[in-house]
């Protein structure tokens, strides 16, 4: 064999024997760990009976002894009772149960402890002249069982001690008097654990929550844990005996800087350490509290003869690989080379998918999640690790039963394609447009599912509802508009015909008249430019009203100088119909108002008041000032005659531009009722509102709220 081929062939052994020592040393740590992993999982199935047995022991303690009508008779008088008769009530149940207590403590169940409804303690068996305090914001589980008047159990941190608890909401006569607690310790759990298996025990507390909800009083009960200084331990069960104290101490020194990393992300694990030739597993279970979140952990040390053998079969192993490794390491390379190409094909269709903005999800034939891309999360909001298995129960109630229908045609036709709209909660709690394609492949050996390709279609839909308005509201504006100038064209005609028709008989038979005639034609001439001029005047106002450039200034005003002036302005046009003006409005009365657009409202207001008001009629102004629900002070100002009164049909529509309810008045006054549009707009403005009591033949009575102050 020539040095070319020689020199390949080292190099290929060497490459083979890299692989085959990396494969052994790979398996041999996939050993250690699967055994490691099942010394965590023994540990947490012994932790588990154990709770179970307490389980059963505390239920059979609530059915057989607190569950009855003598000790719930009594609670029940606790929540709504005075301090002494509280404390009579404390007394007489700790008496009663005292023995009961006494009988927990010998099965190392430390605390009985009772609860009113609002979450305060009443009565705690281990500190009985300790009660009183509020534990809402303490004891997630009191507060939940009193909430939901379900039970809960599991580890909690207390202000006196943590355990393992269980609390129980109470009933008398089917209403909801509070909730009791039994809990036991560490030393109950290390004691059944002991039962099983001669190991050493310990159990360490989250530090953060000893120190944010232990009374001050009660935490010199606790040193920090030689494992981490995040974890404190209960100096009541401190794993350490004279016996084992040396070793151990060496081997919590030594696993500190290692398990730093576990013990940040609360992972449950198993660990090994070489102390003296001898090999020593250490097991960890991180524990949750009630509210799911990582509190403590137990941690067992055993003495270990197996890791020992896994050493010698890891040798073996690798004295044996040097004969056969020369052909596994060819295997090795032409498999690794395969998966390589398949892992790359994976990865970029994986990419394609990941990076994707719709969602691309397998469903079951029950509607349940098998597969969500991670652009589920950027669409709905929620994150692939959350519990949104079944996605009918996200869908819009007015959409599901005909998505129901939809999918169960669709299910029944395999390989069929459908296309699918449907709303569906986002996790913000808004609805979403999902839009989409569904292909049935139940039956592919493979996939097995239903494969969606959804996409976001909200914008578009909320755009096209956008559209759909603003197109009503613009024929909606479009008629009013035409409306509206159809109802001023025919005002605005009306007295410029008589106002022409006048005019040229004075032209044409001037000389013929005489003086009085001039002047009864001339006022009337005078009479419809004033009534045109104020048509014009409420036009110009409604128009710099709707573009939103009138100034509005609300100030203080006296009211009963604003009606004084209004009223004088008006008082030769009622005069002129005999008809008396009566101010009936306080000398001392405010209103915070913009005092133009306050005159403006009440010339139309009462305009209209003499315009339907038959002569020798009257009109009074008045005014009061009143409270509404939200202890806000309102003027109310109301304008009353004694006039024609407005039709019950009418009413309604008054204060609306686009109806036309323009009548004449007792003496065929025109209008265009622009003046009551504006009239709401105004009183709008000023965050008050207008409205009408009228009865025919008996008058109208206009009222409006404006603010007293700012």
């Amino acid at each position: 064999m020539d040095k070319r081929k020689i020199a390949i062939t080292i190099i290929a052994f060497i490459i083979i024997e890299g692989i085959s020592f990396l494969m052994i040393e790979n398996s041999h740590k996939q050993e250690i760990n699967e055994y490691l992993k099942k010394n965590t999982l023994e540990l947490k199935v012994k932790y588990k009976a154990v709770q179970n047995t307490y389980t059963l022991m505390t239920e059979t303690i609530l059915t057989q002894v607190i569950n009855k009508p003598k000790i719930l008779k009594l609670y029940s008088n606790a929540y709504q009772a005075n301090n002494h008769q509280k404390q009579l009530i404390r007394d007489s149940l700790y008496n009663m149960l005292l023995p009961v207590y006494n009988y927990l403590k010998l099965n190392n169940i430390k605390q009985l402890h009772f609860h009113l409804p609002d979450n305060h303690s009443f009565l705690r068996f281990h500190r009985p002249n300790k009660h009183g305090d509020d534990l809402t914001n303490f004891r997630y589980s009191v507060k939940m069982t009193n909430a939901t008047k379900q039970k809960y159990k599991g580890f909690e941190e207390g202000k006196i001690y943590n355990g393992f608890r269980y609390v129980f909401p109470l009933f008398c006569e089917n209403k909801h008097i509070g909730s009791v607690e039994t809990s036991f310790s560490f030393n109950a759990i290390e004691e059944q654990l002991k039962q099983h298996e001669d190991n050493i025990y310990g159990f360490m507390l989250n530090k953060s929550l000893v120190k944010g909800k232990v009374f001050d009083t009660e935490k010199s009960n606790y040193i920090l844990s030689l494992l981490s200084e995040d974890y404190m331990c209960e100096k009541g069960y401190l794993h350490y005996t004279n016996d084992t104290l040396n070793i151990l101490k060496q081997i919590d020194i030594k696993l500190k800087p290692l398990i730093a990393d576990e013990l940040a992300e609360n992972k449950s694990f198993t660990v090994y350490q070489q102390i003296n030739n001898n090999y020593y597993l250490i097991s960890f279970v991180s524990i949750n509290n009630v509210e799911g979140k990582p509190a403590a952990y137990i941690f067992s040390y055993k003495k270990d003869t197996i890791l020992s053998k896994y050493k010698q079969q890891y040798y073996l192993s690798h004295i044996l690989s040097i004969i056969i490794l020369a052909i596994v390491a060819l295997a090795v390379i032409l498999i690794q080379f395969k998966n390589s190409k398949i892992k790359d094909s994976e990865e970029h269709y994986r990419a394609l998918i990941e990076n994707s903005n719709d969602i691309i999800s397998v469903i079951d034939s029950r509607i349940n999640s098998i597969y969500r891309s991670p652009s589920y999360e950027k669409v709905l909001g929620y994150k692939l690790g959350e519990n949104v298995n079944n996605l009918f129960e996200f869908v819009h109630t007015d959409d599901k039963k005909r998505m129901l229908n939809d999918f169960k045609g669709f299910v029944a036709k395999p390989g069929k394609t459908a296309h699918m709209n449907y709303r569906y909660l986002h996790k913000d709690g808004t609805w979403r447009h999902l839009e989409g394609t569904g292909k049935n492949m139940l039956d592919s050996p493979v996939i097995k599912g239903i494969v969606l390709n959804i996409r976001d279609v909200t914008e578009r839909k909320n755009a096209e509802l956008a559209l759909r308005k603003s197109e009503k509201k613009l024929r909606d504006l479009n008629a009013t508009k035409d409306k509206f100038f159809s109802i001023i064209a025919h005002d605005l005609k009306s007295p410029f015909s008589a106002m022409l028709g006048f005019s040229q008989l004075l032209i044409n038979k001037f000389e013929k008249y005489d003086v009085q005639k001039q002047k009864r034609f001339l006022g009337i001439i005078n009479s419809d430019l004033k009534n045109t001029y104020k048509l014009l005047d409420n036009l110009l106002l409604w128009s710099q009203s709707q573009k939103g450039i009138i100034d509005f200034k609300p100030e203080k005003e006296n009211f009963f100088l604003v009606a004084v002036e209004t009223l004088g302005f008006l008082y030769q046009t009622a005069k002129n119909k005999t008809i008396t003006l009566i101010n009936q409005v306080p000398e001392v009365c405010s209103v915070y108002a913009d005092k133009d657009m306050l005159e403006t409202i009440l010339r139309n207001l009462i305009s209209n008041a003499i315009k339907f008001t038959l002569r020798k009629g009257e009109i009074i102004l008045s005014s009061r000032i009143i409270t509404d629900e939200n202890e806000q002070k309102f003027v109310e100002i109301s304008v009353k005659d004694n006039g024609v009164g407005i039709p019950r049909e009418m009413q309604g529509s008054l204060f609306n531009v686009s109806e036309n309810n323009s009548t004449k008045g007792t003496e065929n006054e025109t209008g265009t009722g622009l003046g009551l549009t504006l009239c709401k707009e105004f009183v709008e403005k000023h965050g008050g509102k207008i409205w009408v009591e009228s009865e025919l033949d008996r008058g109208s009575k206009f009222i409006f709220l404006l603010p007293e102050e700012s």
